[in-house]
């Protein structure tokens, strides 16, 4: 696993290699990163770390590096559902990635010593799509089981999308315990 450190989208080698071919696709960044893997897979032997950022693959950033440069003329990364997470709790993505754990931990102990489903003030609870630690609109209220899952999901979208897979693998080992549940 090699590491690349602060590279400069514009003037990777792969503007001419990869967008040299005829067949490289457009559409979305999924579809990159597929077509990526297929032909050219040691792409995702390498990791990229950029000032402040959590790592990610190479073919990752490259492909989302890409697609934000078509939109905005800016060769940096966007990640869509870290960028949400960031806004909509107003946190960086490690601080994001360490409320989770913190939450998870707390439903852990909820789940463990007590044994109904009420929402107690002050641990996590999904409501719809949104956590909240006071009680709100019962119709929404959803199973403490339902937010582990949840959280646990999310994060693993925050790895999944950069392409991390040893922070993918991390974060599944901190989540065992409190799945086992």
């Amino acid at each position: 696993m090699s590491i690349v450190n602060n590279p400069n989208w514009l003037t990777s080698k792969e503007m001419t290699t990869w967008l040299s071919d005829v067949n490289f696709p457009y559409t979305t960044v999924e579809h990159m990163i597929q077509y990526i893997r297929i032909k050219w897979p040691e792409a995702f032997q390498s990791i990229v770390l950029q000032d402040n950022e959590m790592p990610q693959s190479y073919a990752h950033w490259w492909c989302h590096c890409r697609a934000h440069y078509r939109k905005t003329k800016e060769a940096l990364p966007k990640y869509t559902r870290i960028a949400t997470l960031e806004e909509q709790y107003g946190k960086t993505h490690t601080e994001i990635v360490s409320d989770f754990l913190v939450w998870l931990d707390m439903l852990f102990v909820d789940i463990a010593m007590l044994k109904d489903d009420i929402h107690h003030e002050g641990v996590p609870r999904l409501y719809g799509n949104e956590i909240l630690f006071q009680k709100g609109d019962p119709a929404k209220r959803r199973s403490r089981r339902d937010t582990v899952k949840f959280i646990v999901h999310t994060g693993t979208e925050i790895f999944e999308e950069r392409g991390f897979t040893e922070g993918l693998q991390w974060w599944n080992k901190q989540c065992k315990r409190v799945i086992s549940l």
